[in-house]
């Protein structure tokens, strides 16, 4: 059985459309489906639950991914087969999975594709699966929540408005290889390549080993900020003398304030961070892990 999970208010408002869509096409196959609306989180994990309960084993999540990132995050269990159909305003997630590159091939990969497995991480308790940004990164997250239209559009006019006066924080780095106590302007631990809707902040991130990337960016100069920017979004920024790309299972930043971050895409602030490659996986169809 199926269940589709949508929230009917991503990708302004069109994803409850898409959702039914998905559950035409799922009534044509032959197989029974049923429709859940995560309006309210409090109550999503009592609705998987049910769902899980009446032998619901395949999801498609409809949204983007904070949809997907809070609906994993509520799963009563990691045993199901989830397809994903994008219809949020980042879509990092799609992305970093073979999808297919229309509605139709994407709503057929969602529910009849073989499986493969997607590693997680985590961040203070929480999985996340494609990225956690800090410092400038997650400020601009926090600048586009609530944001109408494309994200990109969004992260565009976010970077331009607050980019050349953003001040770097500063924090302590624990590896158990290593430490550092420094400045950063943004920093990033990965999953996959993509954050903020297309920007390819960890370009060596891959959904094909079980590793976290974790991408620093040192402060610089003001005007220098801008022609970095443009290099983060096309990947172009590792080589960089500014920026340190390390791979790593785990890793805590400790800062005496708190700092602007994002999970997924879903704002939020803290002062301590505790990552880890999950070492559990869930059960996507797609056509191909990047």
């Amino acid at each position: 059985m199926y269940a589709v999970i949508v929230n009917p208010l991503s990708g302004s408002g069109q994803a409850l459309s898409l959702a039914k869509r998905v559950m035409q096409r799922i009534e044509q196959s032959g197989h029974k489906g049923r429709l859940l609306h995560c309006y309210a989180l409090e109550n999503l994990a009592t609705q998987l639950k049910h769902a899980a309960d009446a032998g619901v084993t395949n999801l498609v999540i409809v949204g983007g991914d904070g949809t997907a990132h809070q609906i994993i995050n509520r799963l009563p269990h990691l045993d199901f087969n989830i397809g994903f159909v994008s219809a949020g305003s980042g879509n990092d997630l799609v992305r970093s999975l073979e999808l297919g590159t229309c509605e139709t091939e994407q709503i057929d990969i969602a529910l009849f594709t073989p499986t493969q497995d997607m590693p997680l991480g985590r961040c203070n308790g929480s999985y996340f699966l494609t990225s956690v940004g800090l410092g400038f990164e997650g400020f601009v997250a926090h600048r586009v929540a609530g944001r109408r239209g494309g994200r990109r559009a969004a992260y565009h006019s976010a970077i331009l408005g607050s980019l050349f006066g953003y001040h770097p924080h500063r924090a302590k780095f624990v590896n158990c290889k290593w430490k550092s106590d420094e400045q950063f302007l943004m920093c990033s631990v990965a999953n996959s390549a993509f954050s903020g809707g297309g920007y390819k902040v960890a370009p060596n991130a891959s959904l094909q080993n079980n590793e976290l990337s974790l991408i620093r960016l040192a402060p610089m100069g003001t005007w220098s900020r801008l022609p970095m920017m443009f290099k983060v979004a096309k990947g172009a920024h590792v080589s960089a003398p500014e920026v340190q790309q390390v791979n790593l299972d785990t890793l805590e930043i400790r800062s005496e304030t708190r700092i602007p971050a994002h999970i997924d895409g879903e704002p939020f602030f803290a002062n301590r961070f505790r990552f880890s490659s999950a070492n559990e996986t869930i059960r996507v169809r797609c056509l191909g892990l990047r």
